[in-house]
């Protein structure tokens, strides 16, 4: 597991400056991984991109887990980065299974539209690969329901074209988010065997 100790910071940048994270993860022939770092606060003015490809081999399985925070909230500040563009690719057995773009910039767009971030300010993007089962989709859509209710989050779940698992949720506190990614990794784990943390 690839985890971080505090949420990270992306402060303010020169004009033609930006921050910015390649990773590259290899998963080998039935090894499992999870990678979920803390929520990432965007500063004023700061521009983030990040690059992650995922090579896995066959029956190798991937948890994946994104966050992002608006901005320094507690300070009224709230969507005034420049730019937080990601890029995901995961590959099984060489071949592109699944891939993730997420481009937002606040002073281009409307951010509070249906679709974006619809009033929120907090943003959670997981996916699971090979994770697959006629139960799972279900489990976790009711972990989501019921965090809506309890914490006030808006999400859903999905399958990917091999049944993979998409999971996007919106919050209004990072805390919330994490609460309910660890409770969608513990039942992943616990239903799927094989990860020991």
């Amino acid at each position: 597991m690839l985890s971080s100790q505090s949420y990270e910071k992306v402060y303010k940048m020169n004009e033609d400056s930006f921050a910015s994270r390649r990773v590259e993860i290899r998963g080998e022939e039935k090894s499992d991984f999870i990678f979920k770092l803390l929520p990432m606060i965007l500063y004023k003015d700061a521009d983030f991109r990040e690059e992650i490809k995922v090579d896995l081999e066959k029956d190798a399985r991937l948890i994946f887990s994104n966050c992002f925070v608006s901005g320094r909230i507690g300070r009224g500040e709230s969507f005034e980065f420049k730019s937080y563009k990601t890029n995901l690719d995961i590959n099984l057995d060489s071949k592109l299974i699944y891939t993730e773009k997420n481009l937002i910039r606040p002073r281009e767009q409307n951010i509070n539209e249906l679709g974006l971030m619809e009033g929120y300010d907090h943003f959670l993007s997981m996916v699971a690969i090979n994770f697959s089962n006629e139960d799972n989709i279900g489990e976790i859509r009711k972990i989501i329901e019921k965090n809506s209710q309890k914490r006030g989050l808006k999400g859903g779940a999905s399958l990917s074209f091999r049944n993979d698992i998409q999971i996007r949720i919106l919050g209004k506190m990072g805390q919330d988010l994490i609460e309910c990614e660890k409770e969608i990794i513990d039942y992943l784990i616990e239903k799927g065997g094989r990860i020991c943390i």
